[in-house]
């Protein structure tokens, strides 16, 4: 998937962009062939880049309208009376209250991850709201929407990932037992690159 190449309306990092067309997308700018990390309309895109990403002042939602003017996706989860959108270096487009310096994000596309986890995003379950945040793949290369895999997290009994082809398990890691996923144990040779840490939200 190519950025767009008509801008409707843009946050921008210094690392980051998130820009409308078809799809509203973030994509990192100093990466060959700006891959696309995070796709909010994947399932609804808009029939042509004429539509418009708007910030709405009764909420503090950010919506992607069509050229009709029909709400096509929506962050849909604030009651933020100082709406304040910020990109962050790190790919997570975020709605704060007031000022840049504000702590509290009241939305973040890294709750709503679809093919690629970043750095600092989370999988797995929120358990006080029932969130869960999980991976899913493309349709193909060139359509974000929904496809077939998926990669979640199963917080019942001692936790571990399964790789899902629609309802069949098609993989599973093993019980995480502190340090690693039991049944991949090759999987240490992955702190030379990242770090994985297994937390419990309950709040």
């Amino acid at each position: 998937l190519s950025p767009p190449v008509k801008s409707l309306s843009w946050v921008s990092s210094s690392q980051a962009i998130f820009q409308a067309g078809t799809w509203a997308c973030i994509w990192y700018k100093n990466v060959q062939n700006s891959t696309v990390v995070w796709v909010a309309n994947r399932d609804t895109p808009l029939s042509n880049p004429s539509g418009a990403l708007l910030m709405t002042g009764e909420h503090g939602n950010i919506v992607l309208l069509d050229p009709s003017g029909n709400v096509t996706w929506s962050s849909n989860h604030t009651q933020v009376l100082r709406p304040n959108v910020l990109l962050l270096d790190i790919g997570n487009l975020v709605i704060k209250e007031g000022t840049e310096n504000s702590p509290t994000f009241f939305w973040q596309s890294f709750d709503y991850p679809t093919h690629i986890l970043l750095p600092d995003m989370k999988l797995g379950w929120k358990l006080s709201t029932g969130l869960n945040r999980y991976l899913t793949s493309w349709k193909s290369s060139e359509d974000p929407s929904t496809g077939d895999f998926s990669i979640k997290l199963d917080h019942h009994g001692f936790p571990e990932i399964f790789l899902w082809d629609k309802h069949v398990k098609n993989f599973r890691t093993g019980p995480w037992n502190g340090m690693i996923f039991s049944g991949v144990p090759e999987n240490v040779c992955f702190k030379a690159w990242c770090q994985f840490q297994l937390r419990y939200e309950t709040r």
